[in-house]
């Protein structure tokens, strides 16, 4: 283990009420694109909505 660790922080924008509105979804949507991106990782097309429904359609079946 390091004995003296390092940590580099990254700050990002702040996100204007403009770009995704005032809903909580949206905002926190914009939030985790904003941290992906930042992190490198694609975002996928799901919302949490398509990925529930996709969920218990499989499981009445």
């Amino acid at each position: 283990m390091n004995p003296a660790p390092a940590y580099v922080l990254h700050f990002l924008d702040p996100i204007a009420e403009a770009e995704c509105g005032d809903d909580g979804p949206e905002v926190a949507n914009e939030v985790q694109r904003r941290i992906a991106e930042a992190l490198g990782y694609t975002c996928m097309a799901l919302t949490k909505r398509d990925k529930y429904k996709s969920t218990t359609t499989k499981a009445a079946n």
